[in-house]
């Protein structure tokens, strides 16, 4: 017996020791692959961005302690995070496309895995962890900006410092870089940075030597940090500046523009001629249409007409050296057989003391149609007029601004390719300040006014700017009983005068009192609007006359972000008098019911009856 339980315990040693060294060799469990590696092949920082459309590729690496073929899935952080793809060689790069659908700054990441069959669970055990990219793909539009508007001083003097005002208008918020050249004979200057679009920027620059020269700038979009340039924009329009060693101003002569033609047919070609002072201007830079002609000895350049499909209106531009630049407007039509006929309606306005105005409005109603087409008189060539193109027909035209009484000239028979001229006087609405409209208009083209705003319950409310300055006003809903204004601009913005038209049927008080910042401020006389621009705190004056909106002027010093509340005080007063006279009625009823009850001998605490 002892025998045999010795072999039964010999024969299960040798069949586990068998059992052991069969999964020797097989390893105990599965580890999950080693951190990633990713690097992007097109659009970090050390290359060049991505244009929007364009493909960005990155290139991916991991290893596995098994060897074993790995998975990969990328979350290209724009909201697509791709399927497991794979199976991949461990330790080799491999390379990915994306498309992006907006611009942007893109940190990639991805992770890797060594189980084909996993159910796509990130978090499971054989997954690496998530690897970021150390560099963002940088999307850009890729659309160059819109040409700057330039405007600086035509005559100057050696050593002094002028300033140039450059307004950034683009159909995109982005960050620019400008290139100035301040025809020097340098050529164009390195690209600087930290602009934005849709502002104006003054610039001050010193000329050391006399001569004339010719400034312009063009704007870039600043790609991250790369500081890399995206497609510049185009050179904006020369400002001709003559700089002399003493302050003795040099005469210059006017360009003016002469068009030959009548009139003129798409694709056909049209010739114009460039005068000053009575004779001929040869070697004027004529520009029309993004293209460019030098006058001959005859004074003349010749284009082509583009194609268009209606009557189209364009801009000639001449300018030269030592002249002074023009402008001049210019119909093109599409086919002689196609032309619509039209005719013009022209003029000016004046104020009953023969003062030209500016900035009124002038709608013409043609008898039949509801819609109309409005100008405002605005100056060109030292004249204040307006100018309206319509079809034959007949005409009611209507001339209005606040603080002039409107006016309308009626049965106005406009004929094909004819122009008719209509002015207007106007009376003034009867300010009690001499000369008020007089002064608004200065003002505004001195351009100390930020904003004109109109508050209505019928038209709703509208802003117009007066400034080249980045303002902005934002309106809340007016109520029954106040309007509130915030007004905001950069801080180095000067001085402006805000004008608040308010129709007489918003509030039902006309008296108002107005918070600047939630404080009371000084009250001016509309008599003392002259002199708001030389106060150091805020001001304001209101003009109120019977049938007439409400007009509030407030003048801002200085700017941030101030908030403006106007308030009807007729009803604060009358809600506070109401609750006084409703706790009055009721003590007196009170002690009415307490008579009642106890009679003629209750008496209130502290009193007694005289014996």
């Amino acid at each position: 017996m002892r025998e045999k339980i010795l072999c039964l315990l010999l024969c299960m040693f040798f069949i586990s020791s068998f059992s052991f060294v069969g999964i020797a060799d097989e390893p105990l469990s599965n580890t999950a692959p080693y951190s990633p590696k990713i690097a992007i092949v097109h659009g970090n920082f050390r290359h060049d961005p991505i244009i929007l459309g364009e493909n960005a590729q990155v290139k991916i690496s991991c290893s596995d302690e098994e060897n074993n073929p790995l998975y990969y899935r990328i979350d290209w952080r724009d909201g697509q995070i791709s399927e497991w793809m794979g199976p991949f060689i461990t330790g080799e790069w491999e390379y990915f496309n994306h498309s992006y659908t907006s611009t942007g700054e893109y940190y990639v990441r991805f992770i890797a895995r060594d189980d084909p069959n996993g159910d796509g669970d990130l978090s499971d055990g054989l997954n690496s962890s998530w690897k970021t990219t150390t560099y963002f793909i940088k999307v850009y539009d890729g659309r160059p900006p819109k040409m700057p508007l330039l405007y600086g001083p035509s005559i100057g003097t050696v050593g002094e410092a002028y300033t140039f005002t450059v307004y950034l208008g683009d159909s995109l918020d982005r960050s620019l870089q400008l290139q100035w050249d301040w025809g020097d004979g340098e050529g164009p200057q390195g690209w600087d940075s930290g602009y934005r679009s849709n502002t104006t920027k003054k610039i001050s620059h010193m000329f050391d030597q006399s001569g004339s020269y010719e400034v312009r700038v063009r704007s870039s979009e600043r790609l991250g940090f790369s500081f890399n340039t995206g497609q510049p924009s185009p050179w904006s329009d020369s400002v001709f500046v003559v700089i002399t060693e003493d302050s003795t101003p040099v005469p210059m002569d006017q360009l003016d523009i002469i068009v030959l033609d009548n009139e003129i047919i798409e694709q056909e070609e049209f010739s114009i001629t460039v005068i000053a002072g009575g004779s001929y201007v040869k070697g004027a830079s004529v520009d029309f249409d993004g293209y460019s002609a030098l006058t001959d000895e005859s004074g003349a350049a010749s284009f082509t007409a583009p194609e268009v499909e209606g009557d189209t209106v364009f801009v000639l531009s001449a300018k030269k050296q030592d002249y002074l630049s023009t402008e001049e407007s210019i119909i093109i039509h599409n086919t002689i057989e196609e032309i619509e006929p039209f005719g013009w309606i022209f003029g000016s306005v004046y104020s009953d003391d023969g003062k030209n105005i500016l900035g009124v409005e002038v709608c013409a109603s043609r008898i039949g149609v509801s819609s109309s087409d409005c100008a405002l008189t605005q100056e060109q060539d030292g004249t204040i007029y307006y100018y309206l193109l319509l079809p034959p027909g007949t005409y009611s035209l209507q001339a209005s601004k606040t603080g002039y009484v409107t006016k309308t000239i009626s049965k106005i028979l406009v004929g094909d390719r004819e122009a008719i001229q209509a002015d207007f006087i106007l009376e003034e609405t009867g300010t009690p300040a001499d000369n008020q409209d007089s002064y608004i208009d200065d003002i505004i083209e001195e351009g100390l006014v930020g904003a004109e705003i109109r508050i209505g319950k019928q038209t709703g409310s509208t802003v117009k700017y007066y400034s080249y300055e980045t303002i902005s006003v934002d309106i809340d809903t007016p109520t029954d009983t106040s309007i509130e204004l915030t007004i905001s601009a950069e801080d180095n913005t000067s001085g402006k005068i805000f004008i608040t038209s308010i129709e007489n049927t918003v509030f039902s008080s006309s008296e108002l009192e107005l918070l600047f910042d939630g404080q009371e401020i000084q009250e001016i006389s509309v008599d003392d609007l002259a002199t708001l621009q030389d106060s150091e705190n805020p001001v304001y004056a209101i003009y109120q006359a019977e049938g007439e909106d409400t007009i509030v002027y407030v003048y801002v010093p200085h700017f941030s972000t101030h908030t403006i509340t106007i308030s009807s005080i007729i009803k604060t007063v009358s809600i506070i008098l109401l609750f006084t006279l409703y706790a009055a009625v009721c003590v007196i009823g009170a002690m009415g019911f307490i008579r009642a009850v106890y009679g003629s001998t209750f008496r209130f605490p502290g009193r007694r009856r005289k014996e």
